[in-house]
C-alpha cells in the first residue's frame, strides 16, 4: 500500500518566472500601461484605481478596475504602475512583469505619459458657524449657562 501511495503522481501547479520580462518587451505586449492609487477594494476581489498617468491604452480613464493576481498585491495605501492586459471587464497585471508599487519602479524609464488626469478635488472644509446658525448657537449657550447658574445657586441656598 505504501508503494501505491508513493507511486501515484499528485497534480501540481506553479508559476515559474525564470526571468522578469524586459521593460521594452512588456510595454509592447501590454494593452495598457498606467499609474494609479488604490481607491477601493471591492467585495468581488477587484480593486478600483484612481489613475493619474497613462503611458499606453486609449481606453484608460481616470478610474479603472483591476483584477489582482499573484504577481501584484494591491494595498489600500499604495500607488502602482501597472502593465495590463484586458480580461473581461477588468484590467489585470501581466504575470512575471514589471507591475508594482510606484516607489519600487523606475518611472523615468517610461518617459512622459500620453495622458494625465488631475487629482480628485479636495473635500471642502466644514463651513464655520455664520449668520443665523451662529446666533442660535450663542443663544443656546447663554440659556444653558443661565440654567446651570440658577440651578447651582438654588442648590447652594438649600445646603445652608
Amino acid at each position: 500500500m505504501l508503494t501505491a501511495f508513493a507511486a501515484s503522481p499528485t497534480p501540481a501547479s506553479a508559476l515559474s518566472c525564470a526571468r522578469v520580462i524586459p521593460l521594452e518587451e512588456e510595454f509592447a505586449r501590454a494593452a495598457a500601461v498606467f499609474r494609479g492609487e488604490v481607491d477601493e477594494r471591492r467585495d468581488d476581489g477587484t480593486v478600483a484605481l484612481r489613475v493619474d498617468a497613462v503611458w499606453k491604452g486609449a481606453d484608460v480613464g481616470p478610474s479603472v478596475v483591476v483584477q489582482p493576481n499573484m504577481w501584484v498585491d494591491f494595498r489600500e495605501d499604495g500607488e502602482y504602475v501597472v502593465f495590463a492586459e484586458r480580461h473581461d471587464d477588468a484590467w489585470s497585471p501581466i504575470l512575471c512583469g514589471n507591475s508594482g508599487t510606484e516607489s519600487a519602479f523606475a518611472r523615468h524609464a517610461l518617459g512622459e505619459p500620453i495622458e494625465t488626469f488631475p487629482p480628485p478635488p479636495a473635500q471642502p472644509p466644514e463651513p464655520a458657524l455664520t449668520g443665523k446658525t451662529a446666533a442660535f448657537a450663542a443663544a443656546v449657550l447663554v440659556v444653558v449657562a443661565y440654567v446651570s447658574f440658577a440651578a447651582g445657586a438654588r442648590w447652594s441656598r438649600r445646603r445652608r
